[in-house]
């Protein structure tokens, strides 16, 4: 997760996120137990497939927001309302088999605004369990693709080549 990585407690923050607009709905998909608190919004979605980390999640109650949770894959954003909606993919896509990915990336078109985190190219993460959270959530944690910035073309890109303290950089694409 991206928390992981202390993107949102430090002050990379307001210069990574600073020029998204607020909406009022956020979408953030595959947040494990630890959903994204740093976009002010009305409505916190969260959509996670791993009953384990659904648990977890259940007990997240920011009081800055409504929460819901969706236990659910990815294409369950085909069902979110489009207007109004931010949906984030934090340290996700790389999870998912590349053609899976770029059809989850594709849908994220249709949203008023899409945030993807992701390492740049390959970095290695054998989903071993217990996860890094000490939960058996191993084969979610598991990175099946890699991604370079032209992937995203059409999308506003950042690109660190050094990130991961034992590897990769990071792109954070915007839309």
């Amino acid at each position: 997760m991206i928390l992981e990585h202390d993107l949102l407690t430090n002050v990379r923050t307001e210069t990574i996120f600073g020029s998204l607009p607020r909406t009022n709905r956020i979408v953030d998909v595959g947040c494990g137990i630890r959903p994204c608190p740093v976009f002010p919004c009305d409505d916190h979605v969260c959509i996670e497939p791993h009953a384990e980390y659904v648990a977890h999640l259940s007990e997240w109650k920011p009081a800055d927001r409504t929460v819901s949770i969706i236990e659910a894959e990815a294409e369950a954003l085909a069902g979110q309302p489009r207007k109004g909606t931010t949906v984030l993919l934090l340290d996700v896509i790389e999870h998912m088999e590349k053609d899976r990915g770029e059809r989850i990336r594709d849908l994220l078109v249709e949203f008023e605004h899409a945030v993807i985190f992701t390492p740049l190219g390959w970095y290695e993460q054998d989903g071993a369990n217990p996860d890094a959270w000490g939960l058996n959530g191993g084969d979610w944690q598991k990175h099946r693709s890699a991604w370079q910035p032209e992937d995203f073309r059409g999308w506003k890109v950042k690109v660190w080549p050094r990130w991961h303290p034992k590897g990769p950089g990071a792109i954070l694409a915007i839309r």
